[in-house]
């Protein structure tokens, strides 16, 4: 897609809290990521990548970067996530975008990724307990999964956030209790969730 600007909304209003968001996800992988090796990153539901370039870049100047993927529905978004990674200088063999439904990971191999990341797109995971199971089955030795999501809070149902619902075009919702299960069933340690 060379020569067109893919934009959503007003990018001015988007930076402040794409970086607070990025440098928040930063510190957390900074603090679990493994420190023994370059690392193969995966990124579900990347969107036009701000935290995917931003991961890559932080890594390349660590040098610990083998390779990162991100995972999106949207080829237009993919698209200029890859324009924007040439842009900022991120070498195009670690850096690749898939076209992929993440309730459908089945053609990534076992074992092949350090760093499972997610920034508020889990939500759209219509079984959170096989998500759970296919980022353990994805995940190398010693591997991490460092994720945020849009949750009910205790007590609310989905027929009351309507307007959520109806907005992101979903079915259900997910819980703290809910990802707790599905991690505890994946075989994944929890160490931290936002907002515990």
């Amino acid at each position: 897609m060379t020569g067109r600007k893919y934009k959503r909304g007003n990018p001015k209003d988007d930076m402040e809290p794409l970086k607070l968001r990025n440098e928040k996800m930063w510190s957390y992988i900074e603090q679990y990521m493994p420190t023994d090796r370059k690392l193969r990153v995966l990124e579900l539901g990347s969107g036009r990548g701000s935290l995917t370039r931003y991961v890559a870049l932080k890594l390349q100047q660590l040098g610990k970067l083998e390779l990162i993927v991100g995972v999106n529905l949207s080829q237009k978004e993919n698209d200029y996530n890859e324009e924007q990674a040439k842009l900022e200088g991120i070498p195009e063999d670690l850096f690749q975008t898939l076209y992929m439904n993440f309730d459908d990971l089945t053609t990534l191999r076992d074992d092949s990724f350090d760093l499972i990341l997610s920034n508020d797109s889990l939500l759209h995971a219509s079984n959170k307990i096989l998500l759970s199971q296919e980022m353990a089955r994805l995940l190398r030795r010693d591997g991490v999964t460092i994720f945020s999501d849009i949750l009910l809070q205790r007590g609310v149902t989905e027929t009351q956030v309507p307007k959520l619902m109806e907005r992101f075009h979903l079915t259900s919702l997910g819980t703290l209790e809910l990802y707790d299960a599905a991690l505890e069933l994946a075989g994944l340690k929890k160490i931290l969730l936002y907002g515990d």
